[in-house]
């Protein structure tokens, strides 16, 4: 005797509008449980369908539990269609399949509960853990280079004896001291959310983040943390050589720190070096390869050039507001000047890195290069768009500006290049926070060129004198203060993005790390909290270095 088909053997296709079940052991026939069309779910169908069914059908329990998972997962209806079965099978007196219905209502009901908890927890931690970094790689940005930047006018002064230099040397000390505490608090409450927040993060993979995050507190921020106060407080009391060293130390350990940070965050990019036990978890096989990843030369010289750009358009404006506020000295001609020198040379540079990364990114992590360039469909001689709004739901670009074959151009560099479009690709970051981030960066870099390059040239032609240049040129440049952070932000959101889902690409998903345990309400109140104290901190931190640079004639 043929044997009952059971719901183990069913397959389910959407065919014409109607959701259809084949059985698999009876050949491609389908037989219809129940018709779906326009959300709408007809229960005589269902009635009819069970009042087929024999005896020895409903006894098996299999089925019915499989029935029941089935009703629970169709694509509209769920418990109305349950609860409808329910109703159903009391009228038919059909075994006791109310009360076997009822318990799978409850169990996927929490199921349901405790997911959407989880989902709210897991973008919620996003959130919070992107305001943090938001808010630290800022002050960061600003001192890799300002450090550097000081040591700079701290030669000056000692090779000229010029008071301007020394007067330089003090004022950049100060805006440096204070983004190094700005940086030290926001990464404090940063490292607590991989306990906080992503314990699976360090479960996983910190045999790797651990090591990493230590030496740069070890060669980093020790140096920093031993030698500034020699650096802020010791000019008169130390030989010049020990704090001109002490000033040397501390740019070193700046640069260490974007090293190891670096050479972390580039490995969760691309990993490598590596093994991954039966637990899942992470484990070193060569430090060389974990360190010296692929990506991780491309984006540290992308970021250190990232950071002169910031320091030095950070200058330039602060320089540019001292004359607008009639509160110039003799330094702000000399640390005008240097600002946009730094800058004018820097943005050709970061362009030519930009492009090297960009290749490096292409061939190691091709979906978020298509996310970056709207390419939906794989497609040889793609265009590059200057303009568009991505369509996910339709997967197409709408109002695109474009010029013909130049993404394949940039990219491949040949004008009939293939680019991988997102079709081809399981896992796919958010593509219209990815497309907008990249274009965000190229055009605040493109403003920067044009800035420097036409500011160094009004400069010259004012003969190196702040005062003689146009008001409406000091303004743009004091409006371009913080073009560095605008830039450097969008940059680190098309990189993290990106990477999504993942957090250590193709190896840990960002879903797998975030925490369980703490409930998505007690996130909420955290995230809102260091929402208000970020806005609060950082609204002291602009008011305060532009008071420096106001009143920094008074001080000398």
């Amino acid at each position: 005797m043929k044997s009952a088909p059971t719901f183990k053997n069913v397959r389910f296709a959407k065919v014409s509008g109607s959701l259809k079940m084949t059985w698999l052991n009876r050949g491609q026939s389908p037989r219809y449980i129940v018709a779906m069309k326009c959300g709408r779910i007809r229960a005589t169908n269902l009635k009819a369908w069970v009042r087929r069914q024999d005896a020895a059908f409903w006894q098996n329990k299999v089925n019915v539990f499989c029935f029941a998972e089935w009703c629970f997962r169709l694509p509209c209806g769920n418990l109305r269609l349950c609860f409808c079965a329910i109703n159903l099978f009391n009228e038919l007196r059909v075994f006791d399949l109310h009360q076997v219905l009822y318990n799978v209502i409850l169990f996927h009901s929490q199921q349901i509960k405790e997911r959407k908890m989880f989902d709210d927890a897991l973008m919620l931690s996003r959130i919070q853990f992107a305001l943090n970094i938001s808010l630290h790689i800022l002050f960061p940005t600003i001192n890799i280079a300002l450090a550097w930047i000081v040591v700079f006018f701290r030669q000056c002064y000692h090779r000229s004896q010029d008071a301007a230099w020394l007067n330089a040397y003090q004022l950049w000390t100060k805006v440096f001291a204070l983004s190094f505490a700005m940086g030290v608090v926001s990464g404090v409450t940063m490292s607590f959310q991989f306990g906080t927040n992503w314990p699976g993060f360090m479960e996983k993979a910190g045999n790797i983040a651990g090591p990493l995050l230590g030496y740069e507190v070890l060669t980093a921020f020790f140096l920093e943390a031993g030698f500034l106060g020699i650096m802020l407080f010791g000019r008169d009391k130390v030989s010049n050589r020990v704090h001109t060293l002490a000033s040397v130390i501390v740019a070193l350990g700046t640069t260490f720190s974007a090293f190891w940070i670096l050479s972390l965050n580039s490995w969760m990019q691309t990993p490598t070096g590596y093994t991954v036990d039966a637990n899942g978890v992470i484990h070193v096989a060569s430090w060389f390869d974990v360190v010296f990843n692929p990506s991780f030369p491309y984006r540290l010289a992308h970021m250190v050039l990232a950071s002169v750009l910031t320091a030095s358009f950070l200058v330039v404006g602060l320089s540019a507001w001292q004359v607008l506020k009639k509160s110039a000295n003799h330094a702000t001609a000399k640390t005008l000047k240097t600002g946009l020198v730094l800058a004018s040379v820097a943005i050709p540079l970061q362009m030519f890195a930009g492009d090297a990364h960009g290749l490096n990114t292409l061939q190691h992590q091709p979906a978020k290069i298509a996310a970056m360039e709207g390419v939906w469909h794989t497609e040889k001689g793609a265009p590059l768009l200057l303009f568009a709004i991505p369509n996910a739901k339709e997967q197409r670009n709408d109002f695109e500006v474009k010029i013909p074959n130049g993404a394949s151009l940039i990219l491949t560099h040949d004008l009939n290049g293939e680019i991988k479009g997102l079709n081809e690709f399981q896992d796919k970051p958010p593509v219209f926070a990815m497309f907008w981030s990249f274009r965000v960066m190229v055009g605040v870099g493109v403003l920067m060129l044009l800035v420097s390059w036409y500011g160094i040239y009004r400069y010259r032609k004012a003969k190196y004198q702040p005062e003689q240049l146009p008001k409406w040129v000091l303004w743009v440049f004091s409006g371009m203060t913080f073009s560095g952070w605008v830039a450097t932000l969008a940059g680190w959101y098309v990189t993290e993005i990106g990477r999504q889902p993942f957090l250590v690409y193709g190896v840990l998903r960002t879903s797998d790390a975030v925490t369980k345990v703490t409930p998505s309400s007690h996130i909420a109140l955290s995230l809102i909290l260091y929402a208000v104290f970020s806005a609060v901190l950082l609204g002291a931190y602009v008011t305060v270095i532009r008071h420096m640079a106001e009143t920094a004639h008074e001080q000398h």
